[in-house]
């Protein structure tokens, strides 16, 4: 399972990096956000030894007036943190 985890980290990684930078400046959507927590919810389940390192959770804001959620982080952010658990799921033995 691990590879299916770094995988998912390090394609979430790359795609954000494909964006211009004024796209990775924006905030995105709450369910690209609450992937993210996911996958880190259930890396931290899997590897409880590292969860003291782990990247926080994404939070999230409410748009006013369309009422829809969208993370307080920046892509550019959690690009960040897939990169750091992409790294720290590569030093853990198989």
């Amino acid at each position: 399972m691990k590879n299916l985890y770094i995988a998912k980290m390090l394609g979430t990684a790359q795609g954000i990096e494909k964006m211009n930078s004024s796209e990775r400046s924006m905030e995105p959507s709450g369910e690209f956000a609450r992937d993210y927590n996911k996958m880190v919810g259930i890396i931290n389940a899997a590897y409880p030894s590292i969860s003291n390192i782990m990247p926080p959770l994404a939070e999230f804001d409410r748009s006013q007036p369309r009422n829809l959620d969208f993370s307080r982080h920046r892509y550019s952010e959690i690009q960040a943190w897939c990169t750091q658990i992409y790294q720290i799921l590569l030093e853990i033995p198989e």
